[in-house]
Parts: structure tokens; sequence; C-alpha cells
């Protein structure tokens, strides 16, 4: 993006410390760039400051309150700026072909989320949160990532990524099995034949700021 427009500011922000000391290390020799840690439910930025808001894998994870964060875009956005939002819709993941423990454990992944309050499934509930707020020309789009299995390496750097988000090993669910168990699983994540195909499925949802 900050090739499309040389005259812009870019300004990112982020809960994890780590995450904003990164960001400043790798674009610290460009001037149009701020990293900031902060929460996105409390924006520490005046009014009608940005034209342009993008919030990108963010709103699943944060719980309840996640509607405030896009209360919060909206009032820091310029008149008529414009929001844009890509978030997970995990019905629609597709691995193919079946494995049984494999699936289940994505199910009980997919529980567990929504036990603490999460919701990898929040990508389709965007679009009416933010026709709640003063948002217009409300659109949504579906941004899919697919490999089949014809392309070994490419398929298994995909299904690598799943498996490292349905494995963690700080979630509760995954610390209860054994360790036979968990090679089983990562085995079956990553099991790659010709016929193997693998579709993760984003839900994008733009709209502009009501003037």
């Amino acid at each position: 993006m900050q090739h499309l427009n040389k005259d812009a500011t870019y300004t990112g922000i982020d809960i994890d410390l780590q995450t904003i000391q990164y960001a400043q290390t790798k674009f610290k020799d460009d001037e149009r760039t701020r990293f900031f840690q902060m929460k996105g439910q409390e924006l520490n930025f005046s009014a009608h400051t940005f034209d342009l808001v993008i919030i990108r894998l963010v709103l699943w994870a944060v719980g309840e309150d996640w509607k405030q964060i896009l209360s919060e875009a909206n009032r820091v956005l310029q008149p008529t700026g414009y929001l844009y939002s890509l978030e997970p819709e995990d019905r629609l993941l597709l691995l193919l072909p079946k494995n049984e423990k494999r699936d289940t454990h994505i199910k009980h992944w997919q529980d567990h989320m929504f036990s603490k309050g999460l919701n990898p499934f929040i990508g389709t509930a965007v679009a009416s949160a933010m026709n709640a707020l003063p948002f217009s020309e409300i659109k949504t789009s579906i941004h899919s990532k697919a490999e089949s299995g014809l392309d070994p390496d490419a398929f298994k750097a995909r299904a690598s990524n799943l498996q490292k988000i349905f494995m963690n090993n700080n979630l509760e669910i995954n610390q209860q099995m054994s360790s036979d168990e968990i090679e089983k699983l990562e085995s079956a994540f990553l099991h790659c034949t010709p016929d193997s195909f693998l579709v993760e499925t984003y839900i994008v949802t733009t709209g502009r700021k009501r003037g």
C-alpha cells in the first residue's frame, strides 16, 4: 500500500508490544510510517484523523466488545472516509479429503474459542454491525486462499499455517492430549495426496463513513 500513494502517511497499532517493536525496526527508515501500542477499542487519536482504516484479523479475537473497535474506527475517520475489514469465516473452511480426527479437533477448537468469548465465524457479522453505525455503501466479498495437492510444497505451506493455529500448545484442549495424539493430528493436517484440497475463506467488508 505504501507504493500506491507516496504522499500518504501510515499509522499502525497493535496491543502487543513485540509486534510494534518489530514494525518500528522494519520501517525505521520510512518517515511516513509510525506505530503505537494501543487497544483498538480505545484509540488515542483525534476525531477525523484518517482517510482509511484497515482492520485485518482483529475483530474475531478481541471478545464481546469487538463492535467498539468499529465505533472507534468510525470516530477517527474523516467524513466520507473508508473502513476495510478482513475477518475469518471458519464455517467455510474446507480440508479434503475428510479426516474424522482432524475435523473433530477443528470443531473442538472452534467451540473452545467461543467459550472464551472469541468468534472465528465473525466475518459474516461485520456488515450488519457497520450498518448499525454511521456507515454507508457497505459491500461484502469473499477472499479465499486455496491450494491443491498437485502442488505439494504450496499445499503443505498453507496447511502448516492451519496446523499452527489449531494445534497451538498454549490452548488447554491441546495440552490435554498425549504426545502420540498430537503427533497423529499434526500429521493429518500436513498429509498431502494429489486429491488433497484446502480452502481458507475470509469475509471482506468495506463501507464509507456517513459525512
